[in-house]
């Protein structure tokens, strides 16, 4: 499995669009990252000339627009180089927006952007992607499971907001495109997610397949169901990844198993304890 951390500008010039267009959310209460507030703000475009895309970005997730830019090479030719369409996002009717999004990458000098704050991601890469690879080679000698994924892109993303991952799989490779966090720690736990939804997928794997289908009983969708899981397959898929999460921590001590436990039943996972259960380990 080849690991590789990449400032994407793919990624950089879709978050500078979305943020343009309005993309406020924020997760940490002491606000932005600060690389994303002066992005904001250093962003002078005029607005009348992208007002049309904004009916047409707020149609759909950013994770499916991600899904959508990393179908094309990189900026600024953007061209479409994946076959297989595997956005939400109308194939027909991204296409149909291509010209503007290629406008705006130029009209707001989007490569200059780039270039001028790309140290502080390339300062990052340096700082963590060693130890953040390592975890992710010791978790898949853990668990065992055969996967087609040979490559893993690791895209960080200072426009987003704190704690936020995307793990969109093209056949054998998946890009891990992560918001910025506040420690090493944080960052592992954040990345770890997104490979496990790559690696711990029913889709793919048998034994997965099988496990899944037997914790979709237990699932029920109610008014404390987490809302951004609204069916009950999306539900069981997220109760698989924290579970096996939660065995990967607990590998060498059950020490933490209580408050991890504790952890997941507060953010609306209440049967987590009844899901590891059912998971039997290599």
């Amino acid at each position: 499995m080849k690991i590789t951390f990449k400032n994407d500008n793919r990624i950089f010039t879709l978050f500078c669009l979305l943020n343009k267009l309005g993309y406020d959310s924020e997760n940490n209460r002491q606000g932005m990252h600060p690389i994303r507030r002066r992005i904001r703000a250093e962003l002078n475009i005029a607005n009348d000339l992208f007002l049309q895309l904004k009916p047409f970005f707020n149609s759909y997730h950013q994770s499916e627009f991600i899904k959508a830019f990393l179908h094309f090479s990189s900026f600024p030719k953007f061209r479409l180089q994946e076959k297989k369409w595997q956005s939400r996002v109308p194939k027909a009717k991204f296409l149909k927006y291509l010209p503007l999004i290629k406008l705006f990458y130029k009209a707001g000098e989007i490569n200059q952007l780039f270039a001028i704050n790309n140290h502080y991601y390339q300062k990052h890469i340096k700082s963590y992607s060693h130890k953040i690879a390592e975890d992710l080679n010791e978790l898949s000698r853990f668990f065992k499971i055969k996967t087609p994924i040979v490559n893993i892109i690791l895209a960080p993303n200072f426009l987003d907001a704190y704690w936020r991952g995307y793990g969109p799989m093209f056949k054998n490779k998946q890009y891990i495109v992560y918001g910025p966090c506040d420690n090493l720690k944080k960052y592992k736990f954040l990345i770890r997610h997104e490979f496990l939804h790559g690696l711990i997928n029913p889709l793919r794997d048998k034994k997965i397949k099988k496990l899944f289908q037997s914790i979709l009983p237990l699932i029920k969708i109610n008014k404390q169901t987490p809302k951004f899981y609204p069916a009950k397959k999306i539900m069981a898929w997220e109760y698989l990844i924290r579970a096996f999460n939660i065995l990967y921590l607990t590998k060498n001590s059950k020490k933490d198993l209580p408050n991890l436990l504790n952890k997941e039943r507060r953010k609306g996972f209440k049967l987590i304890e009844k899901v590891i259960e059912q998971i039997k380990m290599p």
